[in-house]
């Protein structure tokens, strides 16, 4: 093993995200790590309803619901094309982002992280700021943000 033994690897299924995953790809061939694919649920607003035991069931099944969904199309993006060779973990966590990417980092132990610059939307962007901000500032590894300007690597 190299120096990067797990590479974190985060995904909003943006463009961007996809143009991350080729840098997280080679970089995994090259040091033969493992690949941790990571995404974060967006958090589903619920009005609120008379009862809160029914609010728990609506948000559960949702839940399950986006997270399998998640995966799915982690495999179909991400997992299908992966040599052999280059074992892939999938985590789906629900929550901020930033914060449970962080998180993921303590718990798999990553050695590097692999994220866009910038994900899907300008308006989360203004409204929230930035992902990957956040992430560099706080992150207890190397994090690599890769912008993405049309051409693929």
């Amino acid at each position: 093993m190299g120096l990067f033994k797990k590479i974190l690897f985060c995904t909003d299924f943006s463009q961007t995200a996809d143009h991350a995953f080729h840098y997280a790809l080679e970089l995994a061939k090259t040091y033969g790590s493992q690949l941790i694919i990571f995404h974060s649920l967006h958090q589903p607003f619920y009005p609120m309803l008379s009862e809160p035991f029914v609010v728990t069931q609506v948000v559960d099944q949702a839940e399950d619901a986006m997270r399998q969904e998640a995966e799915k199309e982690i495999r179909r993006r991400y997992v299908a094309s992966l040599p052999e060779g280059i074992e892939a973990q999938i985590v789906v966590r629900s929550g901020t982002p930033s914060q449970e990417i962080l998180r993921v980092i303590g718990e798999a132990k990553a050695d590097l992280v692999v994220m866009g610059a910038r994900g899907r939307s300008p308006l989360e962007l203004l409204l929230f700021g930035s992902v990957a901000h956040r992430v560099v500032k706080r992150s207890p590894v190397p994090v690599l943000t890769v912008s993405y300007g049309g051409q693929t690597p």
